[in-house]
């Protein structure tokens, strides 16, 4: 977030003057044609996304939806272990049965690490009818997984790769970060705008980064689960 006001001086804005709702001229982020269309389709661009889709209700909404979207009851999902609650949430709402995959654990610093591409490999083969893969990176120490790794993998089952990138928003800032799961192989990548960047709290993204999701699909998943009223300030701050 904008940590009180440290990081940039919103006081310089009339907010009130940009709370706005979807009338004419102003677009509808479920339909979007229009100058929220524009937004994202910039924001997409600028993180070599195929589609971007702005979240005002947390990267949780994103987790949800992209749960939602990708399964149906009676489904199956590899998880790690580390995942964030909003994934247990996303599980229960869509009736999936979670497949657990632990994080390396690094002894030394006594934290959880990285999801291998070879412990998701071994879950895939021993759960063929999973539906994809939810992993966190990076996690919230800051630990980062081998995206492309475990992207090759998953798609040689012919798996999605879902990645929580809630911490990640600002890696396609410049070269001394990792580089983005969305241009790592990934299909869909959530990330939390407030939590690396100076966006309001509760301003996301997803990024659906493949054609193996359609992007009407996710857009029904979001209709469920954030209000119909987007935030305009949240939009426009992004």
């Amino acid at each position: 977030g904008h940590k009180f006001g440290t990081i940039a001086d919103l006081n310089k804005l009339n907010l009130s003057s940009l709370d706005n709702t979807e009338a004419i001229g102003m677009d509808n982020l479920y339909e979007a044609s229009g100058i929220i269309k524009q937004a994202m389709n910039l924001m997409a661009d600028f993180y070599g996304a195929k589609e971007t889709i702005f979240l005002t209700n947390g990267s949780t909404a994103g987790i949800l939806a992209s749960i939602l979207a990708t399964c149906k009851e009676g489904d199956k999902l590899i998880v790690a272990r580390n995942a964030h609650h909003s994934v247990w949430s996303g599980l229960i709402l869509a009736g999936v049965t979670p497949i657990y995959i632990n994080p390396v654990y690094l002894k030394e610093e006594d934290i959880l690490g990285e999801i291998t591409a070879k412990t998701v490999e071994e879950a895939l083969i021993k759960y063929p009818e999973a539906k994809g893969v939810l992993i966190v990176s990076p996690t919230y120490e800051g630990i980062v997984s081998d995206i492309r790794a475990i992207a090759d993998v998953a798609h040689k089952y012919d798996k999605l790769l879902i990645v929580d990138e809630a911490h990640g928003a600002h890696f396609v800032l410049g070269n001394n970060f990792p580089v983005s799961s969305t241009r790592r192989g990934a299909d869909i990548v959530i990330n939390s705008m407030h939590k690396t960047l100076p966006a309001l709290t509760q301003s996301g993204l997803l990024h659906i980064c493949s054609n193996r999701i359609k992007y009407e699909t996710v857009i029904g998943a979001l209709r469920m689960v954030q209000t119909s009223s987007p935030s305009y300030i949240m939009m426009g701050l992004m």
